[in-house]
């Protein structure tokens, strides 16, 4: 008797699994991480300012930081300086802070590296010729030290018990766009583009096993011309044959890259969020099959006539569901300049929307 219980639980808990629906992705249509950008300003608060911050954060669902970035230019926020970077002025170490209140909270950090405003696509309008004003090697160099004073500096190790365990990855904060990839003029850039990845994920793999990032935003109507035009799934057959690794040519392109935080480009108003969603459904199986996870970059504002505003909810609360069926994560930029806490219009909407 007791058999036959067994066989028909065994049967009836085996069906149950067949019946349930395949879930391609946990509940995207709430945000579950954010940026945060660090400023000369915002550098210079207490460590309780920030922990209120991560605190705001939290209660809206955020499980996942990424800090935009450790150093702009050569001004750097982290406690660290030698002959390129210059400690930021009145610096009070936020990243310590943000990392300190993470570890107590069990949310993951993904700490990015330095940004260098001159690593892109320049036009001359004189000569009519794009130009890379920058010298590859050293802005290389530049990352992979600045990588590893990072994790010294922030790193968590389980053989020692140092420092922050809620420090899961870097993140690569140059930005790469399609245009880079459909204009045959932004070649150097692409080439070089692809070559830091590689390396800095390579190296960040290698050097403190953790996990990387980059975020590839969609490009503006005026970056295409002529029969270069705009062409997502192109784009996204690039991104497949840069993601492939192919083991018998030592000298294929190749990023090996964990996470594609993908913008949407709505709030810089280079795409609608129709186009977006074009886009993300072409990545969607790309990155699928390259065992790259795709996550959305929600921008929470919008840019008007030169001016940073942050986004009505509606609007907002379009551009999350418009994508959030087709990655593994939502994230949105960006947190401290545009939500802030309550008191503010976004916030408070959206807590209202995700949490009340």
């Amino acid at each position: 008797m007791f058999k036959y219980i067994k066989v028909q639980m065994l049967i009836l808990t085996v069906v149950s699994i067949l019946l349930i629906p395949e879930l391609s992705y946990s509940n995207t249509r709430f945000l579950s991480g954010g940026f945060i950008q660090l400023n000369e300003t915002n550098a210079q608060q207490e460590a309780q300012w920030w922990y209120q911050q991560v605190d705001n954060m939290e209660n809206i669902g955020i499980d996942t930081i990424v800090i935009q970035y450790s150093a702009y230019n050569n001004t750097i926020f982290a406690n660290y300086s030698d002959n390129f970077y210059t400690l930021s002025a009145a610096n009070n170490d936020p990243i310590e802070h943000i990392l300190t209140r993470a570890d107590q909270k069990g949310i993951d950090v993904y700490l990015g590296l330095g940004l260098e405003e001159s690593f892109k696509v320049s036009y001359n309008n004189a000569s009519q010729q794009f130009e890379f004003n920058y010298q590859i090697d050293d802005i290389i160099n530049r990352a992979k030290n600045l990588l590893t004073q990072l994790d010294a500096l922030y790193g968590y190790s389980e053989y020692n018990g140092a420092i922050h365990e809620s420090l899961v990855g870097w993140y690569f904060p140059t930005e790469f766009n399609d245009a880079n990839v459909i204009r045959s003029g932004h070649q150097t850039f692409r080439d070089d583009a692809v070559r830091y990845y590689s390396e800095l994920s390579l190296y960040a793999h290698n050097e403190t096993g953790l996990s990387t990032m980059i975020s590839p935003y969609i490009a503006s109507d005026n970056a295409f011309y002529g029969n270069e035009a705009r062409d997502p799934e192109a784009y996204a057959n690039w991104w497949d044959e840069i993601l492939d690794d192919d083991p018998d040519d030592p000298n294929d392109p190749f990023i090996d890259i964990d996470i594609i935080a993908h913008q949407d480009s709505v709030g810089a108003g280079h795409v609608s969020i129709r186009q977006a969603r074009k886009y993300f459904r072409y990545l969607k199986p790309v990155l699928r099959r390259n065992d790259v996870q795709l996550w959305s970059n929600n921008e929470a504002f919008r840019l008007v006539n030169g001016t940073y505003t942050a986004a009505p909810f509606s609007q907002f609360r379009r551009q999350i569901r418009s994508t959030s069926r087709l990655v593994k994560k939502t994230i949105f930029f960006e947190f401290s300049t545009y939500m802030q806490g309550p008191g503010n219009t976004l916030y408070d909407d959206y807590l209202n929307y995700c949490c009340q």
